[in-house]
C-alpha cells in the first residue's frame, strides 16, 4: 500500500532507489513530527526494493542511554549476518563481508580514534562490496536518537555513496523548532557541519528567511550536471524570500543576485572530528 498523501515524495525517493541500482549511490533523510508517516514512507520504497531483488538491511536506534555505540548499525549488520547478504570482499582483520563483528575494536572501554576509524572504513567497504550487483537498500530509523558513533559512520558512507548501487534512506523525528530545525539544524548536525545550521554567536552567517505558509517545493527534475556526468535531483522552491551566505545576500525577494560568496566545504577542515563519546 502507497502512503496517501505522499506521491511527490515516494516518487522522489523511487527516482535516487532507480539511481543508486544505477551506480548512483545516494542518501536521504525523511524528517517530520511523530506519526507523520516517516516510517510508512520508507518502507514503501524498501518494500519495492526488496520485491525488485535489492536486499534491504533495517537498523534503529533507540531513546535508551545505555545503549551501546553504533546501536543501529550493530542492529543492521545483524540482520545482514542472518540474511546471508555479504560482499565478496573481506572486512578488517579477515572478517568476511557484512557482520557486526566489523565493529568490534569498537567495542573496548576506551578505543582510540585510529580503531573507530579502521572500523568505519571497514564497514562501509563491506557495505559497497554487498552492493554489488543487486543494489543495497539500508534504513535508520529514528536517527534522532542515534549516539555520535553512529552519526559518524552514516556520515562517512554518505560521502562514499556516489558511484555505488547503495541507498540510504533515514528518519528523524521532527525537533521542537519544527521547519527551521528541519532546514537548519538537524540537516547540519547529521552531516557534521562546523558553526553552520544555527543562528549563534560566532556561527556563519548562513540565513533563509521564508514564508512558513508558503513554503513549497515545485516539481522534481533530473539534471545531469555533476561531475562525470553523474545525476542529481532539484526542485525549485516556492517562498524563499532572502538568502544570505556568509551574510552576503544571494536571494532577494525570491531572485538570484548573482553574488557566490560560498565555497567548498571540506570534510575535517569544516565538519566535526569523530566524537569517542
Amino acid at each position: 500500500m502507497s502512503p496517501v498523501g505522499r506521491s511527490t515524495e515516494l516518487e522522489t525517493l523511487r527516482a535516487l532507489l532507480a539511481g543508486a541500482l544505477a551506480g548512483s549511490g545516494a542518501a536521504a533523510v525523511v524528517t517530520g513530527e511523530a506519526g507523520i508517516g516517516k516510517t510508512t514512507l520508507v518502507e514503501a520504497v524498501a518494500r519495492e526494493s526488496a520485491a525488485g531483488g535489492c536486499p534491504v538491511l533495517v537498523g534503529r536506534a533507540a531513546p535508551d542511554e545505555g545503549a551501546p555505540a553504533f546501536w543501529p548499525w550493530h542492529r543492521l549488520l545483524a540482520q545482514a549476518h542472518r540474511d546471508g547478504v555479504a560482499g565478496s570482499d573481506p572486512g578488517r582483520d579477515g572478517v568476511a563481508g557484512l557482520d557486526p563483528a566489523l565493529l568490534a575494536p569498537t567495542a573496548e572501554p576506551d578505543p582510540t580514534p585510529a580503531a573507530r576509524f579502521l572500523a568505519i572504513e571497514a564497514t562501509v567497504l563491506a557495505l559497497r562490496a554487498a552492493a554489488e550487483p543487486a543494489g543495497l537498500v539500508l534504513v535508520l530509523e529514528d536517527l534522532q536518537w542515534a549516539d555520535a558513533a553512529s552519526l559518524d559512520l552514516l556520515r562517512h558512507l554518505c560521502g562514499e555513496v556516489s558511484g555505488s548501487r547503495i541507498l540510504v534512506l533515514g528518519t528523524v523525528r521532527e525537533p521542537a523548532d519544527g521547519l527551521a530545525g528541519r532546514a537548519g539544524n538537524t540537516p547540519a548536525d547529521l552531516y557534521g557541519l562546523a558553526d553552520r545550521g544555527r543562528l549563534a554567536p560566532g556561527a556563519i552567517g548562513d540565513v533563509v528567511i521564508f514564508d512558513e505558509d508558503t513554503i513549497a517545493s515545485r516539481p522534481t527534475e533530473s539534471r545531469a550536471d555533476l561531475p562525470a556526468g553523474a545525476v542529481r535531483l532539484y526542485a525549485e522552491a516556492d517562498g524563499v524570500e532572502r538568502v544570505l551566505v556568509a551574510g552576503q545576500e544571494i536571494v532577494a525577494d525570491g531572485r538570484f543576485t548573482g553574488a557566490l560568496p560560498g565555497r567548498v566545504l571540506r570534510s575535517g577542515k569544516d565538519t566535526r572530528t569523530p566524537s569517542l563519546n
